[in-house]
């Protein structure tokens, strides 16, 4: 059985991960070999769209911002309208699954809604929403890279010749199956995995944090494993 860090499913997360982190590039043009003349039209239009959306994201923003409902819900009508698939688009691109693209940028818009009395029109609404649905869709990759960790820490205590996993899909079954299975355990127990595969510190940090002794944090992980394994029969 490979180890957590020979996984190709653990790999493709952290992988998943670094792309999510860096930003799109910027938009440079496409002009620029066609001389300083095209480049210097192409750049003052792109600046005239950008002055043009920032104006009219602006009046949204005031919109939502309004106490009257019809012109609050109009505004929120006419962003969703303009950003919805383009922030979809966007959320594709670092998840690759449509299903979670759609419920990150509908979770969004629902955010943006209810806060859209504190929204500043002095600053970019665009941005804002990219933002977002950014920060959401690293959020929801680093949660997954966790349960997987939990899934590959189940596993690799588990490892033997009988209970050895060929289909590393597998993986992502038991990673579904350890979200329930920690609801279970006392709030110890999920305190000191949390600590130990969500924040990866050392046992000697958790120690700490938690008033035991070394041995006593990494006895303590090992029962909140055990009870893990117990719980999914592995």
């Amino acid at each position: 059985m490979a180890d957590r860090e020979s996984r190709p499913h653990l790999g493709m997360v952290t992988f998943a991960l670094f792309l999510a982190a860096v930003g799109p590039p910027d938009d440079i043009g496409h002009s620029v070999q066609s001389g300083a003349r095209g480049a210097g039209r192409a750049t003052a239009r792109q600046t005239h769209e950008a002055d043009v959306t920032a104006e009219r994201d602006r009046r949204r923003v005031e919109g939502l911002r309004s106490a009257l409902p019809i012109e609050a819900h109009t505004a929120f009508d006419q962003v969703v309208d303009e950003y919805n698939d383009r922030l979809i688009r966007f959320a594709y691109g670092l998840l690759k699954s449509s299903d979670v693209a759609h419920d990150i940028v509908q979770d969004v818009f629902l955010r943006v809604w209810e806060r859209r009395t504190t929204l500043r029109p002095e600053e970019s609404f665009r941005g804002y929403l990219f933002t977002s649905v950014r920060r959401a869709a690293l959020n929801f990759l680093k949660h997954r890279a966790v349960e997987s960790r939990y899934a590959s820490a189940v596993i690799h205590e588990a490892a033997s010749p009988e209970t050895a996993i060929e289909d590393d899909s597998e993986v992502d079954d038991i990673a579904e199956a350890v979200r329930a299975a920690l609801a279970s355990l006392s709030e110890r127990r999920r305190t000191a995995l949390h600590l130990r595969y969500e924040e990866q510190l050392p046992f000697t940090v958790i120690a700490k944090v938690m008033g035991l002794s070394d041995d006593a944090a990494q006895h303590l992980v090992r029962r909140a494993l055990k009870e893990l394994r117990e719980s999914l029969g592995v």
